[in-house]
């Protein structure tokens, strides 16, 4: 018989102690899940406090809207430590890095793009690398729209059979620029038609506050003016169309990178 995902009960088998906010690995039935409680979220100094848990729910409900399957599962339920939230393990493939750090003598080769140099803590020259795929393409538009203050090369998993998903989203949807990503490869470019309709979908779909749509979904979530900025940046990718450039006077990459 199929466990209730939302309502079956939740067990916790382990820590993941490298996260910033207290997250944990847990399993309903025989699914293996990730538990973020309201109660371990750190107060941030540009981020409402306890709203970290929605904006990740958000950012699965607009990666459904965009059709694209960026974000795994991610809902909102009451847990061994309070209410938090909830989403589906994903075993990423340790043979695959669609985000790396590689020498700055080693040449790139075709299929990927060069997002920054630097040295490394041994003051060698290094270049920030990712793959120059249509799933990292997908998830930068993503990113623009969610205004992702926190793509880290860690935060996007390669799965066996070549997908690409995306994880914690907790600080997602400011008002404003918060764009700090690994993914910058594609900086300027313009969108495909196939990016571009992602975008309308979720543009339209903002106008459906009903019940099932994702405007009156996202009202439990997101304030009234950070909907109105999500709808804005929406418009401005459907205007521009092209992947934006970093803005405002925070670093354009998140730091560590992963």
């Amino acid at each position: 018989m199929d466990v209730d995902l939302e309502h079956g009960e939740l067990e916790v088998v382990g820590r993941i102690a490298v996260a910033s906010n207290a997250t944990f690995v847990g399993r309903i039935g025989g699914s293996s899940v990730v538990y973020k409680p309201v109660a371990g979220e750190k107060p941030l100094w540009d981020f409402p406090d306890g709203t970290l848990a929605d904006r990740e729910v958000a950012a699965y409900l607009v990666s459904e809207s965009f059709g694209w399957g960026i974000v795994p599962r991610t809902w909102l339920r009451d847990g061994p430590l309070g209410p938090g939230m909830v989403q589906l393990w994903q075993e990423p493939d340790v043979e695959q890095d669609p985000v790396d750090v590689v020498p700055a003598r080693r040449a790139v080769l075709d299929g990927w793009r060069v997002v920054l140099e630097g040295s490394d803590a041994d003051d060698r020259p290094v270049r920030l690398i990712h793959e120059d795929s249509p799933a990292l393409r997908r998830m930068a538009v993503f990113d623009a729209v969610a205004n992702n203050a926190d793509r880290k090369g860690g935060h996007v998993l390669p799965l066996r059979d070549g997908r690409r998903l995306g994880v914690d989203h907790g600080v997602t949807f400011h008002v404003e620029p918060k764009l700090r990503t690994v993914l910058w490869g594609f900086l300027g470019e313009p969108l495909t038609a196939d990016e571009l309709e992602g975008v309308r979908r979720v543009r339209t779909g903002l106008e459906d506050d009903g019940e099932g749509g994702l405007g009156g979904r996202l009202a439990p979530l997101l304030d009234d003016v950070e909907l109105v900025a999500l709808a804005e940046r929406c418009d401005r990718l459907l205007r521009t169309e092209i992947f934006p450039s970093p803005e405002g006077d925070m670093p354009a990459v998140p730091w560590p990178l992963f």
